[in-house]
């Protein structure tokens, strides 16, 4: 699977917390999140999960910025695969 750099974008704002930047994720971002175990759908809108707080964790751990575009490769985690 990939992420775009919308949707890299989108979860940094979910990590962030309620605040008027959460308010503005794109609901296709949001949504492919939610496909891939990253965020998850609330009643106020969305939540970025544990595997999501990981996969940013990680990309800062490896210097790789995903904002100029390119797709990043993400592999689901084996606990979050669906059932």
């Amino acid at each position: 699977m990939n992420l775009t750099s919308g949707e890299v974008g989108a979860l940094r704002k979910l990590s962030f917390g309620r605040n008027s930047e959460r308010d503005f994720v794109k609901i296709a971002a949001a949504n492919a999140l939610t496909g891939f175990g990253l965020a998850t759908r609330t009643r106020q809108g969305w939540a970025i999960t544990a595997a999501g707080q990981a996969w940013l964790s990680e990309q800062s751990a490896n210097d790789q910025p995903g904002c100029a575009g390119e797709i990043i490769a993400f592999a689901r985690p084996a606990a979050a695969a669906v059932q």
